[in-house]
């Protein structure tokens, strides 16, 4: 089947923020009724794909399921843990080289299905160290880059980048955010129990980062 992203949108649909314009999304969103690809593989029963701000590396999971008699295209389904892809999102890439980890299949007598789950090739460098240790004096953030990322076949494209930088500037939301968290204090009875709660808000917010620094050191 053709994979939906969503409906069509309404002038009233607000996906990112209530104070983004529908038009604006429209302009700079892909049309929803494109496809969703690995590769050149489209028919695809589920899609889901998130980057998540404080994580190295995105994620990817991919269903599909047949009934029988087992389609022709079902054989062009040949990923494999350790195959890199490329994932499109209503024509736009969503993840460059990623690597599948994790295939999994279930089938009965009329029914088959597989579920291909993955990270984006930047979780291979993230959990690996520079070895040997070197010094990036006069080097820029590009040079950096390439010098850390290309031995492990993760290529910093700056096109691209700059694609993404370009489409979420139409939102003007900030492209960066802290806060202070709220601290819990708990209050005990002449028993021991907890009794009620404080809760209150630092206003430093730098002590408040290095007493969580000490707390999981």
């Amino acid at each position: 089947m053709v994979v939906r992203l969503i409906d069509p949108l309404p002038e009233d649909y607000h996906p990112v923020a209530p104070s983004v314009p529908a038009p604006t999304l429209k302009a700079i969103y892909p049309n929803p009724l494109e496809i969703a690809s690995i590769n050149d593989f489209t028919d695809w029963k589920s899609v889901w794909v998130q980057h998540r701000w404080a994580d190295p590396s995105a994620l990817f999971r991919f269903t599909v399921s047949e009934f029988s008699p087992m389609p022709t295209r079902w054989q062009g389904l040949k990923f494999l843990p350790g195959d890199i892809v490329n994932i499109k999102l209503g024509g736009q890439v969503a993840i460059q080289n990623g690597i599948i980890t994790v295939r999994e299949t279930a089938y009965d007598a009329t029914s088959h299905s597989v579920q291909l789950s993955g990270k984006s090739y930047t979780w291979v460098p993230a959990t690996s160290s520079v070895d040997p240790p070197r010094d990036f004096k006069q080097m820029g953030c590009v040079d950096v880059a390439h010098a850390l990322l290309d031995k492990y076949g993760v290529h910093f494209d700056p096109a691209l980048r700059d694609q993404v930088v370009a489409r979420y500037a139409k939102l003007n939301l900030p492209a960066y955010w802290s806060g202070i968290n709220a601290d819990l204090t708990a209050r005990f009875d002449a028993g021991g129990k907890v009794s009620s709660v404080a809760i209150s808000y630092p206003r430093d917010y730098l002590k408040q980062q290095l007493g969580y620094a000490a707390m999981y050191k």
